[in-house]
């Protein structure tokens, strides 16, 4: 239990330090193909769609 307190506070200790590197990605292009492509596979019925990433990360829904 100890261990994964310590875990989770240098985590965010970390967090906290590279947050004045984190960019706003509002604007960029990538990322507004990648909502609009998020749009469109969502939109889609009767598809099957792998997504692929790496070992270990977080999953995250988002094709619903």
């Amino acid at each position: 239990m100890l261990d994964k307190l310590r875990k989770v506070t240098f985590m965010d200790f970390i967090a906290l330090l590279t947050r004045p590197l984190v960019k706003d990605s509002t604007n960029d292009p990538y990322h507004a193909n990648f909502r609009y492509f998020l749009e469109e596979v969502n939109r889609l019925t009767n598809c099957h769609l792998l997504e692929v990433g790496s070992r270990g990360s977080a999953q995250r829904a988002l094709f619903t």
